[in-house]
């Protein structure tokens, strides 16, 4: 095991929680959850050839297009990359933004409500014709948590399935679903189940 690099004071308390996603060329980029020059989050490059970290991006000091993302960016082609933040957005709920790598930009796409879910901790998980599909903590219907799918071309976040209010089929989701092939997708909650130590749930 080898130090490559370290957060320096660009990205004041840093907080990387998320694994890095490959951009091509020995690129990779990746996100804090504190740090850049407002301290709501940030999105950094690292090269692998020269182990350099650099400041790409930080989130709007109003978290106007989001705020302090928890999870790992997803590649959608194009240079363009799709994530999601805790908080921030139109609702303080969280948000799901846009990143463009080439012009180094982050857009706010859509806001959470509460009732299509709220604090998306996981990353979105492709699903094909560019829709997305993703997990939150909290929100939906009972409050324990919701599955949601995001449509890139309309921009739009739709409520699919809430997490049921006595917790039986589980409860705060923090990881992103798994996709098992023919529209079926895994996943994993923290809390609920029978013994409310957290379940694996399938989503159809």
């Amino acid at each position: 095991m080898f130090q490559d690099n370290v957060f320096d004071s660009d990205f004041a308390k840093g907080d990387p929680y998320a694994a890095l996603t490959a951009a091509g060329n020995g690129l990779y980029y990746g996100t804090t959850f504190d740090g850049g020059a407002n301290d709501q989050g940030a999105i950094f490059l690292f090269d692998s050839a020269t182990g350099s970290i650099t400041l790409t991006k930080y989130f709007a000091d109003d978290s106007s297009n989001g705020a302090n993302p928890y999870a790992a960016l997803t590649a959608a082609g194009n240079g363009l990359f799709y994530g999601t933040t805790v908080y921030g957005g139109a609702n303080n709920k969280g948000a799901i933004f846009l990143f463009d790598s080439a012009t180094g930009s982050i857009t706010l796409k859509d806001s959470f409500i509460g009732s299509n879910g709220a604090n998306p901790y996981a990353a979105l998980t492709a699903a094909g014709n560019g829709l997305f599909y993703g997990t939150t903590k909290g929100g939906g219907a009972n409050g324990n948590g919701a599955i949601f799918e995001f449509n890139s071309a309309t921009g739009l976040i739709t409520l699919k399935d809430s997490f049921a209010a006595d917790s039986s089929n589980g409860a705060s989701p923090y990881a992103a679903l798994t996709a098992a092939g023919n529209g079926l997708f895994y996943g994993t909650t923290r809390d609920g189940g029978l013994y409310n130590r957290g379940v694996i749930f399938s989503f159809s």
